[in-house]
């Protein structure tokens, strides 16, 4: 888990090369918010999982990730829902069996077959492909090391100025931006972005 003595504040810089669904690519983070905004924002949040391929846990949670993904899809303005970008910091943990690669992650995102999730087959883990979920290459363990992980899967919510707004487990100290100050809740990811996130308007 993340420490809660970090809600309501910058979180560390997200480090490795992604993959959304084509070529690992380089990417820098450094951009990706933007500590001048104010609350109500007007830009996507940013939901992030840590995850490792080879994590029993983690594969049971794809489904809800895919889930959660098209939920609240933020190139998706007609359904009025939250909009959130999605991430997934993948790592390899210190247990025993546990051995991760590149090609591993990749079956894992998009659901094919030639490499083993959790000792199944990547491509009958739970749920659909992840095509609105942008993984990134942990296997260094920096991000874990930089964001006090624990354990996986872990969630986080950040708000598109950096802040961190949540974390699991659940419940939790979640950080109210309109207030600048905490509050507690008790929800997984989904009931903190539908508590937190305006819903969009539609344009159309």
């Amino acid at each position: 888990m993340v420490e809660n003595s970090k809600i309501g504040m910058p979180t560390p810089l997200l480090e490795g090369q992604i993959y959304a669904g084509e070529n690992w690519t380089n990417s820098s983070f450094d951009e990706h918010f933007n500590p001048n905004l104010n609350a109500p924002f007007g830009q996507p949040w940013t939901a992030l999982q840590f995850i490792d391929t080879d994590c029993p846990y983690c594969v049971q949670m794809a489904e809800e990730m895919d889930t959660w993904s098209n939920q609240f899809d933020s190139n998706n303005l007609s359904n009025g829902m939250p909009e959130v970008e999605f991430f997934v910091s993948s790592t390899q943990l210190n247990i025993s069996g546990h051995n991760s690669s590149r090609e591993e992650i990749e079956a894992f995102r998009d659901k094919t077959s030639g490499h083993e999730c959790a000792g199944s087959n990547c491509s009958t883990r739970p749920g659909s492909a992840h095509n609105l979920i942008t993984y990134i290459d942990d296997l260094d363990q920096d991000n874990m090391v930089e964001w006090n992980i624990t354990g996986t899967p872990t969630y986080s919510l950040v708000q598109p100025d950096g802040i961190l707004a949540w974390n699991s487990p659940y419940p939790a100290i979640v950080w109210n931006a309109s207030t600048n100050s905490p509050f507690f809740f008790q929800g997984d990811l989904a009931d903190v972005i539908i508590q937190l996130i305006p819903f969009s308007v539609s344009l159309q």
